[in-house]
This record gives structure tokens, C-alpha cells and sequence, in this order.
């Protein structure tokens, strides 16, 4: 049985590296132009100028020997562009750090790539990186280079470059276009566990937040299980935590099962933004809010929201704590939104500014977050602000709207 598996493993290995030993060709017939050489030149006393061209044209596995003939006649290093082996093998190590979360040891993948110049495993390889550090200016970048070539990747390295800009579109909270990059990897995938794990946490992530949960419980059962089987306790937090905020947005909030050792295994966007939804959503939110970093634009809005609430309330006790609170954020921390400001329109219940300020600021922002919770709330606050004004057709117009926004958001995207 062992030798099977290890034959096909090497196997498998030597497809990898011949796969992407063609590329190189690229790289050698852009240097060949730069340098004004013909492939008559470039090949005398190595091959022949078919050889050449054959391997420009990545129709050919060079031979070592060859090929480092060549580098050296067009004046390139192999350090500077690395052999497929090496690459393979710092994609295969940046995929096994992204599963458990290892920043540090992904660091260290990338200075070792740093120098590298060719190949698109590289831009992948960076790609992760910038991903799990929610790095998402750089991110982006890559996320746009890898894009031109799909069609140069192998399996291996398409699936690994689909799961990694996958979690990039979750970072932006572009759930709809995750949606369609999972529907792209689907029958794609190999036979790797991590990839697979990866894979269906983005199923039940991706779904959920856009309250389509048709199959998201099999693909968390999934990823539960093996993220537990490798001790993965990093994944194993993080699947917690969309369990709670899935459970909260459902209305289900006595059912969290709210494990605070997990939040420091959370990145701190991820922790916050947790902690918002929870200290919302929950009866007993303030217990939450106090946990979120208070020099974070998430611990403004979870007080906000709560402040707002109470003045719905009419708890002025409550409201005036929680705006003295706001007033403290102000005056030891700089914040680009004033939410006092916000809480003014509020406070003097003028029906007409709130609205303003719901089509004008707060829907445009949620559309552009995906979150279909807050278009729904918001499409109700409008109903019964327009309603209260005898304005029902008015009423029916953004309630209507509301819902189309939403079965957009639903619908899968295009990506050429």
C-alpha cells in the first residue's frame, strides 16, 4: 500500500515540475527580444533553433543541461527565476501555512521568493500572503496578476490561486464574486485535504453571508472535521465564529456557544467585527462590545448602533451612556466618521434627515459591504419612516428595492 501511495506522489511531483518547466520559455524568449537575438543565435552550439522555438512556445521540457546553457548565454541567473522544484515546493509550504494560519512561517516563504522574477507560483505565492495578513491594497494587485494566467496552471496551482483569491473577495466582503471563484475551483480540485478543508469553510463563509444556506451545514461538518482531525485550532476558532454570527443574524443569538480563548486565535479585523455583530445582534450585547479594541472603528459602531437603539427605546439612561462614550472615542482617538454628528438626527427624531442619510450614506455602504442584514433593516426603517408619512407608495418603492439589491447580491457573477 505505502509504495503505491509514494510512487504516486512522486509521480505527481514530476508532473508538477514538468508542468511548469515549460513556462520558463517566457521568460527566455523575453530576454532573447530584449537582447536582439534570433533563436538561430540564441541556440548556436546549444540546440537547434527548433529546439528553441519549441521551448518558447512552452511545447517542450527543456533539458537541464541545455537549459543552463541558455540562461547563461542571455544572462540570467537561475536564482533569479527558480527551478520549478523549488517553486512548487515554497507553494506547496505557503499553502500548508495559510491552513494553520502561520503568518510567521509564511513570512518566511516570502523572503525567500522575494528575489524570484518569473513565474506565476511566485505571484500566488504572494498572493496568500497577502491575503492571510488582510493585506488587501497589495492583495488586490496580485489578486489582478494571476488572473492573466489561469490558463498556465495546472491543477494544483489553479485550485491553491482560486482558494487564495477566494479568501481575498471574503476579506473585501465581495461574497458575491467568492461565490462564483468557488463555483470556478469546484471540479478543479485535487485530492488534497487542506485545500478541500479550505474550500468548504469558504462554501459555509460564502453562503452564509448571503443567506443561502442550502448546503452550507455539509460543507462545515466538512471542515470541522478536518480542521479537528490536523489540530488545527487557529481554523477550528474561525469556524466558530461564523457559526456564532450565522446563528446572531438568524435571530438564534441563545444558541451561541461563546468561547473568548477563540478570540485570540481570530485576526484582529476578524475578532472586532465579531464582536460588533455579537454586541448588536445579542440581548446581552454590551458584555461583547466591551471586548472589541476601543481604538477600532468597530467599537464606534457597536456603541452607535446601541445608542440608536436606545433612543428607539426611549432609555435615556442607557443613551446618554453610551454617548459619552462616543464623545471619548472622539477625544482620545482620530476617526474619519462622526458619529455624534449621526446620533444628532436621531436625537431630534427628524424623520426626513434619517431618511437622507439612509439612501444617501447608509444603504450605498452596505451594498457596497454585502450585508444583507443591514440592507433588510434598512429597507424596513425606510418602510416605516415613509409609511408614517402616509408616503406608501413611496414605502413600497424601497422596500421593493431592498429585496432586488439583495436577489442581485444572490444571483452568481460573470468573471471573464
Amino acid at each position: 500500500m505505502e509504495k503505491p501511495l509514494n510512487y504516486q506522489i512522486t509521480k505527481r511531483k514530476e508532473e508538477l515540475y514538468n508542468f511548469y518547466y515549460k513556462g520558463i520559455g517566457d521568460r527566455i524568449k523575453k530576454r532573447r527580444i530584449e537582447l536582439n537575438y534570433t533563436q538561430e543565435s540564441l541556440a548556436h552550439g546549444i540546440c537547434s533553433n527548433t529546439y528553441i522555438s519549441k521551448i518558447e512556445n512552452n511545447r517542450v521540457v527543456p533539458n537541464q543541461e541545455q537549459l543552463m546553457l541558455i540562461m547563461e548565454k542571455i544572462g540570467i541567473g537561475i536564482e533569479e527565476i527558480g527551478v520549478p522544484e523549488s517553486i512548487v515546493d515554497y507553494l506547496e509550504k505557503s499553502l500548508e501555512c495559510f491552513f494553520f494560519k502561520d503568518v510567521e512561517g509564511y513570512a518566511e516563504i516570502i523572503k525567500r521568493v522575494e528575489h524570484l522574477d518569473f513565474s506565476v507560483l511566485v505571484y500566488i505565492i504572494r498572493l496568500g500572503y497577502y491575503v492571510l495578513t488582510e493585506n488587501n491594497e497589495d492583495a488586490k494587485i496580485y489578486y489582478d496578476e494571476v488572473s492573466r494566467y489561469y490558463n498556465s496552471l495546472e491543477e494544483f496551482g489553479f485550485a491553491t490561486c482560486m482558494i487564495y483569491g477566494c479568501f481575498y473577495n471574503v476579506n473585501i466582503c465581495n461574497f458575491k464574486t467568492a461565490r462564483t471563484v468557488l463555483d470556478r475551483v469546484q471540479k478543479r480540485l485535487r485530492n488534497d485535504e487542506m485545500l478541500f478543508s479550505l474550500y468548504s469553510l469558504l462554501n459555509y463563509i460564502v453562503y452564509g453571508n448571503l443567506h443561502l444556506p442550502n448546503s452550507t451545514l455539509i460543507h462545515l461538518n466538512i471542515a470541522e472535521t478536518i480542521f479537528s482531525k490536523r489540530g488545527n485550532l487557529a481554523r477550528t476558532a474561525e469556524v466558530q465564529m461564523y457559526i456564532n454570527k450565522f446563528r446572531a443574524i438568524e435571530g438564534t443569538s441563545d444558541d451561541i456557544t461563546f468561547n473568548k480563548a477563540h478570540l485570540a486565535l481570530l485576526t484582529k479585523k476578524q475578532r472586532n467585527n465579531y464582536l460588533l455583530l455579537l454586541g448588536i445582534m445579542s440581548n446581552s450585547g454590551e458584555k461583547y462590545i466591551e471586548l472589541i479594541d476601543k481604538d477600532s472603528e468597530s467599537y464606534r459602531k457597536a456603541i452607535f448602533v446601541k445608542a440608536i437603539n436606545y433612543i428607539k427605546e426611549e432609555k435615556e439612561d442607557e443613551y446618554l451612556k453610551m454617548k459619552e462614550r462616543l464623545h471619548m472615542c472622539n477625544k482620545n482617538y482620530t476617526f474619519e466618521n462622526d458619529y455624534i454628528q449621526h446620533l444628532k438626527m436621531y436625537e431630534s427624531k427628524d424623520d426626513r434627515m434619517i431618511r437622507e442619510h439612509l439612501i444617501n450614506y447608509g444603504l450605498p455602504y452596505m451594498i457596497k459591504t454585502q450585508n444583507i442584514l443591514m440592507i433588510k433593516s434598512i429597507g424596513v426603517e425606510l418602510e416605516t419612516i415613509f409609511s408614517n408619512r402616509n408616503r406608501y407608495k413611496d414605502a413600497v418603492t424601497y422596500n421593493k428595492k431592498c429585496r432586488n439589491i439583495i436577489k442581485d447580491l444572490q444571483q452568481k457573477a460573470k468573471i471573464d
